[in-house]
């Protein structure tokens, strides 16, 4: 019962590290956005992805999007938007 406790518990810790997910002007929202070979092309989309203490960053480049709150209200925690 101990073991299988301990394994339940580090398996949760373990699943929740935070992502990092990669925005690019020439990206494609068809992507996961987790690996910088395939990055996200919206900002938004990231953040509908994300959740509290993961990290969005962007390429270079010229977004013209609006971006919705409704990403905030599910994350009490921030969500950090860098340039890369």
């Amino acid at each position: 019962m101990k073991k299988s406790l301990f394994f339940l518990i580090a398996g949760t810790i373990l699943s929740t590290q935070a992502a990092t997910y990669y925005v690019s002007p020439l990206g494609n929202n068809n992507n996961p956005g987790t690996d910088p070979a395939k990055p996200l092309k919206s900002l938004q989309v990231a953040l509908k992805k994300a959740v509290s203490g993961d990290t969005v960053l962007l390429k270079g480049g010229l977004y013209r999007e609006q971006i919705s709150r409704e990403w905030r209200e599910k994350n009490p925690k921030p969500i950090t938007i860098k340039a890369m």
